[in-house]
């Protein structure tokens, strides 16, 4: 019944440093199973809870039907044990990727209830990368390592009907189905979890981690319920991050697939969010080339979240089943999304049901469970943490393969004897093919159109948002650049190419495009700007003829105004204070076109980090401000207009920085548009003004020019007065007794 014999057993890749002994391990399917599982731990921990999230949120149900989430369990434990020690370590999201990544799916929670309680954002990451892992260590003695994370919207069990009451998120809104994978161990492998989450606490806070018990328990901690897939079986820890400061990188979970699947014979059985990794893919496409036997199965979501999320990982997607057909192997593969049909109207409709699942099982005898989804990123630039399993015994190939037709009957509906049979038949895809489709409510349908990915702006977002490890952002942009020139015969370099390849075409994409695409929102509202700026009688009295081509205008022409104006927006990205380039577009351009530039510049600015912050978590503004200025943020955002007035007015706090407060605060956008106007209008005008006026003293230096230079920066000085005692004013009329200290309110 089984595939393999242990005699073909695969040996243990040493590219995973860490093989450990565990007592007792097991794959928990769908986020039902592990949060009641994870409730069951939490209540019985006498030491210790370490918790590392991609997000974590107080307000996730661990058992919707008794209104039990995390924060209470978590809350109970710590009141029950005052020495319990609690620790949570998330990935503190910085706004300059936002263009890149989708939002994260919750709001921040205060964790601040219990001394016990010690909570922590970490962003010692790289640009671009994120803190992915999803671990939950318990008394040191108990792990829970996988693609599941304690946030909203994760909660489903395994039926994945679409009319599910429990299924909603705290808003009491429903959200798709969801199937998801998490492993549990116990025994010497937990220590070896517990040291790689302790070295990421120290080098994240600076603080010491939890003391290590001087008595473990594990036996009385394995969750009720639980079933045991394997016991004392020996488990492989393998991790990515990307070099940073002092850290150093690790690609031990590419060398953990890459062995893997050169290990493969029979199937390979993935299921993963994305299949987008270029080397894996590779690798697969080189494997089944070799071994003509060998068929590969992926089971992936029908569609993703987000235009941008969607075009690029289907681009990666498309660029992955072309490699496999250039390789001659695609008849062998059956890319596959699961669906729940819903018959409830008169025509049964196949609902989808999302695969966040990131779990690789190769022949019923090699495992592999984790965070890494099947990308680049998660090669090299994302901190990732997976276990793998290797049969060494015929009841570990048992439960291998166990595992995997577990996971392919929930697909199709079937039992899992049935799955067996498919697994270990000769023609297995044949066998599949019949089964996949045959259940009335639970199939596996093929995955289509992903032509409709192949295009420049796909592939272009696939690269910037995918990329294989830390990027320099302008060596890369210029070598991408270089690139795809050359292979478009640019730079007389791709000549005598006769057919572009899969791969080929992902470095077409890293043209142009690629780069502009980062600030592309920026550039289309910024433009726009500029001409209706030139649309307007200002542009006559600056000077310039709107029906003249700019390229033979003497005066500063439309291109100039808007390069100009996008340089504020972007720079603004970076927290560059929007004063200094006022004054130098005064200096260099004159004081009309200063003002003008820096109206449209700061409008641009404000609109659109005003939208990106009603978009974000508070705790987002902690990458940029330190304590005691995100206090002040908070203080004078909640005060309405008076209040972004009177910031707008303080020189310490970058411009960018206050539209992003402003936009993460509940100051409506009319409040915030009047106060910005009343301050930021006069600033401006006198700070081109200034500019002006420095570039005239340094040309024709006189007494009146230095007065009229001291005159500006004194204007300056009492606007700043006058905002600051206006909103004290409207304060101290409104009666407000809010305190500047207290945490910003949420958005719901």
């Amino acid at each position: 019944m089984f595939m393999r014999s242990p005699a073909h057993a695969p040996e243990k890749p040493s590219s995973v440093e860490q093989w450990a002994h565990t007592d007792k391990a097991s794959v928990i399917v769908d986020a039902a199973d592990y949060f009641d599982a994870l409730a069951d731990a939490i209540s019985r921990a006498q030491h210790s809870i370490k918790i590392v999230g991609w997000d974590v949120d107080g307000r996730t149900r661990l058992r919707p039907d008794e209104q039990l989430t995390l924060a209470d369990a978590l809350h109970a434990a710590a009141d029950a044990n005052p020495d319990l020690d609690i620790s949570i370590l998330q990935w503190d999201f910085a706004f300059i990727y936002a263009f890149e990544r989708e939002w994260l799916p919750s709001l921040q929670f205060d964790w601040r209830g219990h001394a016990s309680i010690r909570s922590h954002l970490d962003g010692h990451v790289p640009a671009g990368a994120s803190h992915h892992e999803k671990i939950v260590v318990i008394d040191d003695a108990l792990a829970f390592v996988g693609g599941i994370d304690l946030t909203t919207g994760r909660w489903d069990t395994s039926e994945h009907t679409p009319d599910n009451d429990l299924r909603v998120d705290p808003s009491g809104k429903a959200y798709e189905a969801w199937h998801d994978i998490q492993m549990a161990v116990s025994g010497k492998s937990v220590l070896a979890i517990c040291d790689h989450v302790d070295e990421r606490w120290v080098a994240a806070t600076g603080q010491a981690p939890a003391r290590a018990p001087t008595k473990t328990h594990s036996a009385g901690l394995w969750p009720h319920g639980l079933d045991v897939d394997f016991k004392d079986v020996d488990v492989g820890i393998a991790i990515t991050r990307a070099r940073y400061r002092q850290v150093s990188a690790k690609t031990e979970i590419e060398a953990l697939h890459l062995n893997m699947i050169g290990a493969a014979q029979r199937y390979v059985y993935l299921e993963n969010q994305y299949f987008a990794s270029d080397t894996l893919v590779k690798a697969i496409a080189t494997r089944m080339r070799e071994v003509p036997d060998l068929c590969l199965i992926v089971v992936t979501p029908a569609d993703l979240a987000g235009v941008a999320e969607a075009l690029s990982m289907n681009a990666g997607r498309y660029r992955a089943m072309e490699e496999l057909r250039d390789a001659g192997v695609a008849d062998r593969v059956r890319l596959l999304h699961p669906v729940y049909m819903d018959d409830s109207s008169s025509e049964p409709e196949a609902v989808s049901i999302m695969v966040h699942a990131k779990a690789m099982i190769i022949d019923g005898v090699m495992l592999r469970v984790g965070s890494s989804n099947f990308n680049n990123r998660s090669m090299g630039l994302d901190t990732e943490c997976d276990l793998a399993v290797y049969a060494s015994t015929q009841k570990e190939a048992e439960g291998i393969a166990g595992i995997a037709a577990r996971l392919l009957a929930e697909h199709m509906g079937c039992d899992t004897p049935a799955a067996h049979d498919v697994l270990a038949a000769d023609n297995m895809l044949e066998e599949l093919d019949k089964l996949r489709e045959a259940d009335a409510t639970r199939q596996l349908h093929l995955a289509d159109k992903l032509d409709e990915y192949d295009t420049p702006l796909a592939h272009a977002l696939s690269i910037i948002g995918d990329p294989d490890g830390p990027q320099s952002t302008l060596g890369s942009a210029s070598q991408r650049i270089r690139d795809g020139l050359e292979d478009i015969g640019a730079l007389g370099r791709g000549k005598g190419k006769t057919r572009t390849s899969s791969s080929d075409r992902s470095e077409l994409a890293m043209s142009g495009i690629a780069v502009a695409i980062r600030v592309v929102l920026a550039a289309g509202v910024s433009l726009l700007l500029a001409t209706l700026f030139m649309a307007t009688p200002l542009a006559g009295w600056l000077g310039l003829d709107p029906q003249a081509s700019p390229l033979t205008q003497m005066t500063p022409a439309v291109m100039e105004y808007a390069i100009a104006i996008l340089v504020i927006v972007v720079l603004g990205a970076f927290a560059f204070p929007l004063g200094p380039v006022v004054v130098l577009c005064g200096f260099v351009m004159g004081w009309q076109a200063g003002l003008v530039i820096g109206l449209a510049g700061g409008a641009a600015s404000a609109v659109i980090y005003y939208l990106a912050g009603r978009q974000m978590k508070s705790r987002v503004l902690k990458g940029f401000l330190s304590a005691r200025m995100r206090r002040i943020v908070r203080h004078l955002s909640r005060r309405g207009a008076s209040g972004v007035a009177a910031l707008r007015a303080l020189p310490v706090v970058p411009f960018s920085l206050v539209n992003l407060a402003a936009g993460a605060s509940p100051v409506s956008f009319g409040r915030f548009a009047l106060g910005t106007a009343v301050s930021a209008v006069p600033m401006i005008a006198a700070l081109a003004y200034l500019g002006d006026q420095l570039w005239v003293i340094w040309q024709t230096p006189s007494l009146l020019t230095a007065a009229q230079i001291i005159s500006v920066i004194v204007l300056l000085v009492l606007h700043m007065t006058a905002m600051s005692r206006f909103h004290s004013w409207v304060s101290n009329t409104r009666g407000s007794n809010d305190d500047p200290a207290d945490a910003a309110p949420s958005r719901k």
